[in-house]
């Protein structure tokens, strides 16, 4: 879920797709062997920094890390929020499940 905090003018909007990157055969394995734990909600507070509307996704600024100390990370959107009413620099509110191998 993603809360404004602030008021401010809105900036220009492009549709933006996410770059697909390959990715080594090695990282493949691991990811689909992971085992996840639980989920972790978590509450962050940031700012959009990119939209990528035909992905349904955003790359956010983050004020505080998450556990593995990045600041900034990529969030795939629920259907119920319109892209088109986010905001790049805006402050948002984040509530998202962190999820963690084991």
């Amino acid at each position: 879920m993603v809360k404004k905090t602030v008021e401010e003018k809105p900036a220009k909007k492009e549709k933006k797709s996410a770059k697909k990157d390959d990715i080594p055969d090695w990282v493949t394995d691991e990811i689909q062997n992971a085992k996840f734990q639980k989920p972790e909600e978590l509450k962050r507070t940031g700012y959009i920094l990119e939209i990528y509307d035909l992905d349904n996704k955003i790359d956010a600024q983050l004020y505080d890390p998450v556990e593995d100390g990045r600041h900034i990370v990529t969030l795939d959107l629920p259907k119920k929020i319109k892209i088109s009413d986010l905001e790049k620099g805006v402050v948002y509110e984040f509530t998202f499940d962190q999820h963690k191998a084991h």
